[in-house]
Formats: C-alpha cells, sequence, structure tokens
C-alpha cells in the first residue's frame, strides 16, 4: 500500500525548493538595484577639453574643465559640456545594461532596455568632438 503522506512531502520539498529559489532572484535583483545605484561612466572629450561623470540614472556628478576648454568660444565649450554629459550618461546607462544581462540574462526585459537606451541616446557615434569641429574646423 502506497503511503498517502509520501506525496505531501514531495510537494512539501518542491515548493520549498521554489521559495528558496524565489528568495534567490530576489536576493540578485536587490543587489542589482544596488550596483546600479553605485555605477557611475566617465566620458572625456577627444582632447580632454571636457571630462564628465554620470550616473547610471542619469545624474551628472562631475564636470571637469580642462585648461584647453578656456581656448574655446563660450558657444563651443557649451555644446562640448553638452555632448560629453550625453556621452557621459549612454555609457552609463550601457554600464548598467550590461550588469543586468549579467544578473538576468539576456531576454525581454534586458531587450526593453537596449531598445530604451536606443530611443534616448541614438546611436550618435560622432561624440562629443562632434560639436567643437563646428566652431573650430578640427
Amino acid at each position: 500500500m502506497t503511503d498517502p503522506l509520501a506525496g505531501f512531502a514531495e510537494m512539501r520539498e518542491r515548493v520549498q525548493a521554489q521559495m528558496d529559489q524565489a528568495r534567490r532572484r530576489q536576493e540578485a535583483v536587490h543587489r542589482l538595484a544596488r550596483e546600479i545605484d553605485d555605477a557611475t561612466s566617465r566620458a572625456s572629450s577627444p582632447r580632454g577639453e571636457v571630462t564628465v561623470v554620470a550616473t547610471a540614472k542619469g545624474a551628472v556628478s562631475r564636470v571637469e574643465l580642462g585648461s584647453a576648454a578656456m581656448d574655446l568660444a563660450p558657444q563651443a565649450l557649451g555644446d562640448l559640456i553638452t555632448s560629453t554629459i550625453r556621452a557621459a550618461q549612454k555609457a552609463a546607462a550601457e554600464h548598467a545594461l550590461a550588469l543586468t544581462e549579467n544578473a538576468l540574462g539576456n531576454g525581454a526585459f534586458t531587450a526593453e532596455l537596449r531598445a530604451d537606451i536606443q530611443q534616448r541616446y541614438g546611436d550618435d557615434e560622432a561624440g562629443p568632438d562632434s560639436y567643437l569641429s563646428r566652431f573650430t574646423g578640427r
């Protein structure tokens, strides 16, 4: 005769394993959130006039101007700062995406994040120097 409680014990073990797995995933997501909160990226203009540090959430935490920045016209410097900020923000967002892919794999969620980065920042491969060249001919 089969023990009716044997099936219950097996089911209990499966439920416990699923709960343990859910707890590990939750811990991994919390760890990922902390890593993303702490993540920053740095971008510099090609000749070092401007350096920017930005967080994965897009906040600018530091802007540094090199001595060559003072040789630029105000409009050129403003444009260079703006484009360098954008480059740092994009790099930080891509860093956060890489952390997410590493933690969660490459699935629908990371594809959505990648699409958001693409929509927000595009494929602006010209980088910070593109603005400067309009004013200096370099």
